[in-house]
C-alpha cells in the first residue's frame, strides 16, 4: 500500500512539474514588449492572436554597431506562417529598427477546422 502511495505521489509531482514547464515555455518568447511597442507606433492593426505565439528565428549582436539583430518568426497554432519574419534591431535593449512582415487577421486567412482533399486530374499526374 504504501509503493502505491509512493508510486502515486512521484506522478502527480511529475505531472505538476511538467504543466508548470509547459506553461513558461508558451510565455518565454523575450521581445514580446519590444515587438508590441512597434506594432502600435507604426499603427498596425494586428489581432493579438497573430502574434501570440512567436519565435526567435535567428539572433545576434554586432560588435561594431553595438546592436542586436532579431529575426522573429510567426506561428499560428503552433504552425509556421511561411515568409513571415519580422526583424528587431535592438541597442542597449531599445528598439532602433522593426520591419515588419507578420500576417495580420490570420484566423480569417486560414482552414484549421474543415478537411479539404484535392483531387488533381489524371492529366496532371503524368
Amino acid at each position: 500500500m504504501r509503493i502505491k502511495l509512493r508510486i502515486s505521489c512521484i506522478l502527480i509531482c511529475l505531472l505538476l512539474i511538467n504543466i508548470s514547464f509547459a506553461q513558461k515555455a508558451k510565455s518565454s518568447f523575450p521581445y514580446t514588449r519590444q515587438v508590441q511597442n512597434q506594432l502600435s507606433q507604426k499603427n498596425i492593426e494586428i489581432q493579438q492572436n497573430d502574434i501570440e505565439d512567436l519565435y526567435i528565428e535567428r539572433q545576434y549582436f554586432d560588435k561594431k554597431t553595438n546592436v542586436t539583430h532579431v529575426y522573429i518568426g510567426q506561428r499560428f497554432k503552433g504552425i509556421k506562417i511561411n515568409n513571415a519574419i519580422s526583424s528587431l534591431a535592438l541597442r542597449d535593449e531599445k528598439e532602433v529598427y522593426f520591419g515588419n512582415a507578420f500576417i495580420t487577421n490570420i484566423a480569417s486567412k486560414v482552414n484549421l477546422f474543415t478537411p479539404t482533399i484535392i483531387l488533381l486530374p489524371s492529366s496532371m499526374l503524368r
